[in-house]
């Protein structure tokens, strides 16, 4: 059985409230017996208060790496140019890696506007940045060999010419 953080969530639930039903005193503000009526003398109406906690431990099955990479020039198309040759090598060189169950999915794109400075009346534009974000997931059930890929992953990326993990 494949236990999920929902699993876990309604498995912590259901034993706290069964922990605040079960372990209720009997009388007026049990809930097993019935609800004051309206009116009675207790003003606090009734509550039903529990707690409880829950370690699940699962083995990993996949990775997943977050990488940046970004150019600066000055010009427009210098700048896309530039990211886009970086960008391309670095999946390029991923892919070389050959890794089985390995997926790479373009997150964001970003461009920015270089300026002189941001506070003065004459500032001018100095150049032009750009980035892609982007994502590598791999996927094994041998732990082992996922941490193994992962690292690879991260090495090669950073080598190709990826700025920013």
């Amino acid at each position: 059985m494949r236990i999920t953080w929902r699993t876990a969530v309604a498995f912590t639930m259901g034993i706290g409230l069964a922990v605040g039903i079960i372990g209720q005193p009997t009388g007026p503000c049990s809930l097993l017996s019935p609800a004051p009526a309206m009116g009675a003398d207790d003003p606090t109406p009734g509550r039903i208060s529990t707690s409880g906690t829950a370690t699940i431990r699962v083995k990993p099955d996949n990775a997943r790496v977050f990488f940046k990479v970004t150019k600066s020039e000055k010009t427009v198309a210098g700048a896309r140019a530039a990211s886009a040759k970086a960008t391309s090598e670095v999946m390029g060189a991923l892919e070389a890696l050959g890794i089985e169950d390995m997926f790479t999915k373009t997150s964001t794109v970003e461009f920015q506007i270089l300026r002189t400075s941001h506070t003065s009346l004459d500032d001018q534009i100095k150049g032009y940045r750009m980035s892609t974000v982007f994502t590598v997931r791999v996927v094994n059930d041998d732990v082992e060999a996922l941490a193994k890929s992962a690292g690879r992953i991260v090495d090669v990326a950073l080598q190709a010419g990826a700025n920013e993990i």
